[in-house]
């Protein structure tokens, strides 16, 4: 470079200087700023989580230090005013919200936390003047009424809250004005026909409001005295708007659950025809009042559809609901012939029969119901359900295998049965395994394995790892039964839990006892009682040390009442309820025992004795109430 070209440093002007000094205050104070900034946050997320922690004293210090750096910041404000609330320290906060008036003048929120602060602090006419003025700001504003009346309320103050509300209705003149808060108050203070009155309103003025309506009520009238207030309102609020669907509805769903289903299938007939419902609202009640197993209120909404609305579609789900009613009719009669499983045990899921059934006739007549329906409407999705019907019952009721088996192939080819078809499938898988063709329900359940229905499927699952129990598979079906008992809910899970543990327990220790058993307990499933019976005496004999003879011994009880041999099968529940004196069925054994007596022998005297040696004994049992329930009835004292 020539010297020429060394051109001598240029010297600034004083405005580039002020350039230069201002770019390096901005270097110096932007990092200040970010840090000062970071540390507020910093600090205020501390405040919250000190404040979390019940440490108030701690949290207010730093609250003070951020809303003095920031006054007009509302978060730390309302921060500190919390903090100073949980301390009691009233005056403090009262101080603090008049300052935020000062930025914020006549604010209903500040005003009304105010009075709240007055009040906690002792002030109660402070505070009330205070809320007062609040809500004189402008009258016919319902927000500002509903900001006092909610203050209130997180305060207990539910009368209070009530007048508010009120007179805010009286003031706008709006007649339904807050009647969802008022009847949730009215149901707080216990005040039920007030309260219901609120919900009548609701459902007159907004008719889809029904349902919520009835569930507020329901939640109310657990009690009769209060379902009885609640009937009593709506029905007169019925008679002055007999033409109104809504409240006829409200009134029949209390008189359901008052239990009174002819008063509640009166409204309802009216109902379906206020709403030209063709059969619609008496096909609802029915499906109900089954559920709630009204069968006879059920069969006669079924009957009214049939002969009221012959044309309509619902007419054969009518038909198929009163052959249920029937069902179920019989069911419950034929319930006492089943002995109910112990929720302890582990065997084989089937129950066993008592000695002596009746209902056989009765539940062929049911299947010929079923089949008379099932030509009626083939093929179609209820011909598919008689079907699927016939199939249980003729394998559950009557254990007719080859029947059953038949009904529910028909099941399996339709079409029109949708996933009932996958659920007949199971069925028959379960046929074949009563029939003891072990290796056609093995393929029958690996091919559900397969399907998309989860239940159907882990049932499967279930029914597969219960065959490998039976063949003494103990590993495989362990290892299977854990994994359901994790994966599935429910019933299923708690089945394979049990079975789990009951594997685990008696592999380890007796592991022919427990293959033993397994075989025995396949016979149970296939009803094969007698061979049953004579496996088990021969598991007693044979394993005298292995820790399911209690079981065992329980499961000689229930098979010799099964097969007609009562002395032995009291001998059995006996010697386990006085001698086994480890096991934790003895009070079941008892049960047996005292039901034996009553219900086989009709030894009354003896059936009391027995069941009161059970509360005696065993006062903790599952089995205590309804030991108190057979001895209030066989003393007399209940219907």
């Amino acid at each position: 470079m020539r010297l020429a070209e060394q051109a001598p440093p240029m010297l600034m002007n004083s405005h580039q200087h002020s350039v230069v000094r201002a770019a390096s205050m901005i270097a110096v104070l932007v990092p200040a700023l970010l840090w000062a900034q970071d540390d507020a946050a910093t600090r205020f997320r501390l405040a919250q989580q000190l404040e979390q922690a019940g440490e108030f004293e701690r949290a207010a210090g730093i609250y003070e230090s951020l809303s003095a750096g920031e006054p007009a910041n509302y978060v730390y404000f309302d921060g500190l005013r919390r903090v100073y609330t949980q301390l009691k320290e009233y005056d403090k906060a009262i101080t603090l919200v008049g300052r935020r008036l000062v930025l914020q003048k006549n604010d209903p929120v500040l005003l009304t936390s105010l009075g709240a602060l007055h009040y906690q602090a002792g002030r109660e006419d402070l505070a009330d003047s205070i809320w007062n003025a609040v809500v004189q700001q402008n009258p016919m504003n319902p927000a500002l009424a509903r900001v006092v009346a909610s203050q209130m309320i997180e305060l207990r103050m539910y009368e209070k809250a009530i007048t508010v509300y009120q007179r805010s209705r009286e003031v706008t003149g709006t007649e339904n004005l807050f009647a969802e808060e008022l009847a949730t108050l009215y149901g707080a203070l216990q005040q039920y026909e007030a309260a219901v009155r609120e919900y009548v309103m609701i459902v007159k003025k907004y008719p889809m409001q029904l349902p919520l309506a009835q569930s507020k009520i329901a939640a109310l009238t657990t009690t009769p005295e209060a379902l009885q207030v609640a009937f009593d309102v709506v029905r007169i609020s019925v008679d002055e708007d007999s033409k109104n669907p809504s409240l006829r509805m409200m009134l029949a769903s209390l008189a359901m659950d008052a239990r009174q289903y002819d008063v509640a299938l009166r409204e309802v007939r009216l109902v379906d025809d206020l709403k030209n419902a063709k059969g619609g609202e008496l096909y609802a009640f029915a499906q109900r009042a089954f559920q709630d197993r009204a069968y006879e209120a059920a069969d006669k909404a079924y009957g009214d559809i049939i002969e009221r609305h012959p044309a309509v579609a619902l007419v054969p789900y009518a038909k198929l609901g009163r052959i249920r009613t029937v069902e179920e009719r019989l069911s419950s009669a034929d319930s006492n012939a089943v002995l109910d499983v112990d929720d302890r045990l582990v065997t084989s899921r089937t129950a066993i029969q008592w000695p002596v059934q009746e209902s056989g006739k009765g539940w062929s007549e049911v299947i010929s119901l079923y089949e008379t329906l099932a030509s009626e409407y083939s093929p179609s999705t209820i011909s598919a359900q008689c079907q699927f019907r016939i199939g249980t019952i003729a394998s559950e009721k009557l254990f007719d295998l080859d029947r059953a088996l038949a009904a529910l192939k028909i099941v399996e080819g339709m079409r029109e049965a949708g996933d009932l078809m996958h659920h007949a499938r199971l069925q028959s898988a379960r046929m074949l395994t009563a029939q003891n063709r072990l290796g056609q329900a093995r393929l029958a359940y690996v091919g559900l394995r397969a399907i998309a229905l989860a239940p159907v499927r882990d049932a499967a699952v279930f029914e597969l790892a219960e065959l490998d129990y039976f063949e003494t598979n103990f590993d495989t079906a362990s290892a299977v039964f854990r994994v359901l008992g994790e994966q599935v809910r429910g019933d299923l899970a708690n089945d394979a839990l049990k079975y789990q543990y009951f594997i685990q327990e008696n592999l380890a220790s007796a592991p022919a006892a427990l293959g033993a058993f397994a075989r025995a307990d396949l016979l149970v499933r296939q009803r094969r009682y007698s061979e049953a019976l004579e496996r088990f005496q021969e598991l007693r004999r044979l394993y005298p040390a292995a820790l399911l003879q209690d079981i065992a011994l329980l499961r000689v009880g229930e098979l010799s009442l099964a097969v007609g041999r009562t002395d032995s099968a009291l001998a059995a529940f006996r010697f386990l309820a006085d001698s086994m004196e480890t096991s934790i069925v003895r009070d079941r054994a008892l049960l047996l025992s005292a039901e034996l007596h009553e219900r086989v022998r009709y030894d009354k005297a003896q059936a009391l004795a027995t069941y009161e040696e059970l509360l005696e004994r065993f006062p903790a049992s599952i089995y205590a109430q309804l030991s108190r329930q057979r001895i209030r009835v066989l003393r007399g004292d209940a219907l």
